[in-house]
């Protein structure tokens, strides 16, 4: 008899950068602005790129503290989004 034990991580809550919601959302589109969490960057580094709004981050994924942070930048807009899955 085999015993077989499995651990499933599932991601059901997440859309891709590229969803139509989620797009309407950068663009400010109501309702879809309520669909995704929002923040303004907590200022900029000497590059321009955004500062994410709080320390936290997305574990092991990626080995930069920019790869790391839980929020991304929007290129269409001045604020950063909760981390999507598909970038």
């Amino acid at each position: 008899m085999v015993r077989l034990k499995l651990i499933a991580d599932l991601v059901i809550n997440h859309s891709s950068d590229e969803h139509p919601w989620f797009e309407k959302s950068i663009n400010r589109i109501h309702p879809y602005t309520d669909f995704y969490v929002w923040a303004d960057p907590k200022g900029f580094d000497d590059e321009g790129k955004p500062i994410p709004p709080n320390n936290w981050a997305v574990l092991g994924n990626g080995t930069t503290k920019e790869a790391n942070s839980i929020f991304t930048s929007s290129p269409s807009n001045s604020q950063t989004s909760i981390y999507v899955v598909s970038n």
